[in-house]
């Protein structure tokens, strides 16, 4: 099958669920690895910022869920009902 898709129409990347934290190193998830999920996130930028990809696409939870009530306050905003 090789050279049969056509050309390259570009490329992207696609990242999901990097939960980053109001702080540093403070989360309210129980798994102490979201704890480093600021960490993580500043490397997997670096490492994309040295790739060919023309966009990148976040298919969902950017950030890590702050059941405080300014998060509940949105979420209730975003609700739908």
């Amino acid at each position: 099958m090789t050279g049969t898709l056509g050309a390259k129409l570009g490329c992207l990347a696609l990242i999901s669920d990097t939960h980053v934290n109001p702080d540093e190193d403070v989360c309210n998830s129980p798994f102490p690895v979201n704890r480093q999920a600021n960490r993580r996130f500043r490397h997997v930028v670096r490492e994309l910022n040295q790739q060919p990809a023309e966009f990148v696409v976040h298919t969902g939870d950017l950030v890590h869920p702050d059941l405080s009530q300014r998060y509940c306050q949105v979420v209730w905003r975003f609700d739908g009902d």
